[in-house]
């Protein structure tokens, strides 16, 4: 899922990711923690010396049951007790998708047929197939909220309890099983998904920033894989098929991207030179990469560059871009243009960039792509509409 770094409240009370123009690659590039790293599991057992008996393990399993149950009964009762369901309207291309009470939707994902978003306390999952829309998550604080990621198999999201720090939660889509990670502890950026693949940045301990340390985990059997640590290491995260990608600090700057299945690591200078820049997206689809500049005037690129050779290309420049969004050969942004702002799209199998919609009014803060299907997230657009809109790309 492309990563939008817009300024609002963030998981642990304090502000999320801030991307302010910068005298320094590193100050505009590396974002805060989402929260107060801490240690959610704050246990002590002593070590050694206990003998497997099967009698404990039952119980043991027996009270996990038990309070799974309980869990979920819980978040059925505050499902049931407020209202979050989006205005979905039917249009002629799409979906129309306002959120509930007058809140903003925001940090969206796209992927296979799914539609996910963060709604004041509310992360929200939409089937653009059926129209039916499903609760995934409550924060527990008004601020407590993360971008959510979708993938055709699970989304996930962040969200925090009243006690700990933000925990990364799973929900199935061919299960319907909803659940929460709690062995991801000092997560400090948005998590990324791909099919059964999630990543995310964490700092174990609460060590701060000396130990930023990127997990891959498989959640078809929960098995984790460090792929990188180190003071210099820090989100957004991307994740497509065999790649992982993360941003790493230094003199220059570059973003590493790794394929899981042969090792191979790649490294791109995303800042194409500029001394001041603040990275606004990355997005990454096959051995492709995609991702936003905004400078110190406040003009912008849309930038792309295959992994596997050649060089930086330029899609869009200008001033008051948005997006940055690939999968496949379909790149999607926006743009200001005369008439409002114009939702545009681009093969890179060939032809020129065409408009997909116009937003008369209103701002259009990010705009994502899967398959055929374009999504925008618009504030105060037509006739005050904020929210959501979909459409299929014509064939």
């Amino acid at each position: 899922m492309p990563d939008e770094l817009t300024t609002r409240p963030g998981p642990g009370g304090g502000p999320a990711p801030d991307v302010q123009p910068s005298a320094s690659p590193a100050a505009g590039l590396l974002a805060p923690p989402l929260g107060p790293p801490r240690d959610p599991a704050a246990s002590s057992g002593a070590p050694g010396g206990h003998r497997f008996r099967p009698a404990a393990l039952g119980i043991a399993l027996l009270v996990l049951l038990i309070g799974a149950v309980a869990g979920g009964g819980m978040f059925a009762l505050e499902k049931s007790s407020v209202t979050w369901r989006p205005h979905v309207t039917s249009t002629a291309s799409g979906w129309r998708l306002a959120g509930p009470h007058g809140l903003l939707i925001y940090d969206a994902a796209l992927s296979a047929g799914h539609l996910a978003w963060v709604s004041g306390p509310y992360t929200v999952v939409f089937d653009l197939d059926t129209g039916r829309s499903k609760l995934l998550g409550i924060a527990r604080h008004a601020s407590a909220d993360a971008p959510a990621t979708v993938s055709g198999l699970y989304a996930a999201w962040l969200e925090e309890a009243d006690s700990g720090g933000p925990s990364i939660w799973t929900y199935r889509f061919s299960t319907s099983a909803r659940r929460r990670l709690a062995d991801t502890p000092g997560v400090v950026w948005a998590p990324a998904l791909s099919g059964e693949t999630l990543v995310w940045a964490g700092q174990p301990g609460g060590t701060g920033r000396a130990s930023t340390t990127i997990t891959v985990r498989d959640l078809s059997s929960g098995v984790d894989h460090i792929v990188a640590q180190g003071a210099s290491v820090t989100g957004p995260v991307v994740a497509d098929g065999p790649r992982v990608g993360w941003f790493v600090l230094g003199a220059p700057a570059h973003y590493d991207v790794k394929d899981l299945a042969s090792g191979h690591f790649y490294s791109v200078d995303l800042l194409a030179g500029l001394t001041q820049a603040d990275l606004m997206n990355v997005d990454l689809s096959g051995t492709t990469l995609v991702w936003r500049l905004r400078t110190a005037n406040g003009s912008g690129e849309i930038l792309l560059r295959d992994l596997t050779g050649g060089t930086t290309q330029p899609i869009a420049s200008g001033s008051g871009l948005s997006g940055g969004s690939i999968d496949g050969d379909r790149v999607a942004w926006s743009q200001p243009a005369a008439a409002g702002t114009s939702i545009m799209c681009r093969r890179l199998s060939g032809g020129l960039p065409f408009v997909v919609a116009t937003v008369p009014t209103g701002t259009v803060t990010d705009v994502l792509v899967s398959g055929e299907t374009v999504a925008w997230v618009v504030e105060s657009g037509p006739s005050g509409f904020s929210g959501i809109e979909t459409a299929r790309l014509a064939q």
